[in-house]
């Protein structure tokens, strides 16, 4: 396998669990560790997480070496207000074009509600017409996603929620949109003690 195309797998696993939870905050991730078990050697790996670092999916610091970053609550309510400074301008910018999203083809009975979220967002920064929105919404999704599985241990109503933010999001008027992308928002904001909690996080 060409050095490109093993960064490119080293790449994915470890985004993959970076993004799945199964790495805690704060842990420390040493290359040479990583290499035996993604069964490679150290450069492909340094390479990925100098690359995660550019997304700030990894976190390092000279003679500390490579870290996930840690879930304070200061950080996460920064994330969210950002997610929603996002979306709120993308949606703006949809209106302006007058694009509604297409009817979504019904999903699996529980569906992976971090993924669907992470989709419907994308598509809406999307459907704005601007690459570099969508770009960042994308990464922003990123790195809520392991927060988003945590989400469930502290909001019961994660399904409707979301079937709700979908229907809105089919909505050419846009203000059902707008409330319901406030509203869940809103709730984590006040909620980020718990969430942090939920991630595993000392506060």
């Amino acid at each position: 396998m060409s050095p490109g195309l093993t960064m490119e797998r080293v790449y994915d696993a470890l985004k993959t669990h970076l993004m799945s939870g199964a790495l805690l905050p704060r842990q420390r991730l040493d290359p040479a560790r990583l290499a035996v078990e993604l069964n490679t050697s150290t450069t492909p790996v340094r390479d990925a997480l100098h690359r995660l670092m550019g997304e700030r999916l990894v976190e390092g610091w000279p003679h500390e070496g490579f870290h996930v970053p840690a879930v304070s609550e200061s950080r996460l309510r920064d994330l969210y207000t950002w997610n929603q400074t996002l979306l709120a301008t993308c949606l703006k910018l949809r209106a302006a074009s007058n694009a509604a999203l297409p009817e979504q083809a019904p999903g699996p009975a529980a569906p992976d509600i971090p993924h669907a979220v992470a989709q419907l967002f994308a598509e809406l920064a999307h459907r704005a017409g601007n690459e570099e929105w969508h770009a960042a919404i994308i990464n922003t999704s990123d790195r809520l996603h392991a927060v988003r599985h945590a989400e469930a241990h502290v909001f019961d109503d994660l399904e409707p929620e979301f079937q709700a933010l979908s229907a809105a999001s089919r909505n050419l008027q846009g203000a059902p949109l707008h409330q319901a992308i406030a509203r869940y928002h809103r709730r984590r904001i006040r909620a980020v003690a718990a969430i942090c909690s939920a991630c595993g996080q000392a506060r």
